[in-house]
């Protein structure tokens, strides 16, 4: 695997690739020597089973790199099933619910976990921590493993312990969460 910038061409030039992923392809400007996203996908075309992923936080739509490439693709979907952890920290445990999505973007409940113990434990938390990292063997083959888990932070006494837990777990998709009253849409599949 190679990761290089593309801000400079002699980077793009260098390197042929089967697997090209460029991220935050509408920060890319064109140079001298052209639309860089475009010299890149020049790179793979040695190989007839290439692949290439273009995504970017879109700055523009017409101009955006990401709709343009679509267009000019084959227009497949490729969709990944994932898994969120809703947990609810009580005083005498977390209780922890597994869910997973459907292609018809339903939701399924898949497990209930009760970790018992006080959250001011740390025993508690790192017991939490084992569960998010937890690997599910999928029924058609293959491993599943937490997307992101969300921890209802409250108002009151719990507030800094799950604070604690999932700040610095934020890069694993580890959020704080607040229920609020009344019916609202839980997750909603992008």
């Amino acid at each position: 695997m190679k990761i290089v910038a593309a801000r400079a061409p002699r980077n793009l030039r260098r390197h042929t690739a089967r697997i090209l992923i460029c991220d935050e392809a509408d920060a890319t400007e064109i140079g001298a020597e052209g639309n860089p996203i475009k010299l890149a996908e020049r790179r793979t075309l040695t190989f007839s089973n290439r692949k290439i992923v273009i995504g970017s936080t879109p700055i523009f739509d017409d101009t955006s790199h990401v709709p343009k490439s679509y267009r000019e693709s084959d227009q497949r979907v490729f969709e990944i099933p994932c898994l969120t952890v809703g947990g609810d920290v009580q005083d005498d445990r977390i209780e922890a619910t597994v869910c997973g999505w459907t292609r018809n973007s339903e939701c399924l409940v898949l497990g209930h976990f009760i970790i018992w113990g006080s959250f001011a434990d740390q025993g508690t938390w790192d017991e939490m921590d084992e569960l998010l990292r937890t690997k599910w063997r999928h029924p058609l083959g293959g491993l599943l493993k937490a997307d992101a888990a969300v921890l209802d932070a409250g108002d009151g006494d719990h507030y800094d312990a799950v604070m604690n837990f999932c700040v610095p777990k934020l890069s694993r998709r580890v959020f704080p969460g607040k229920g609020l009253f009344g019916a609202r849409p839980g997750f909603a599949m992008a």
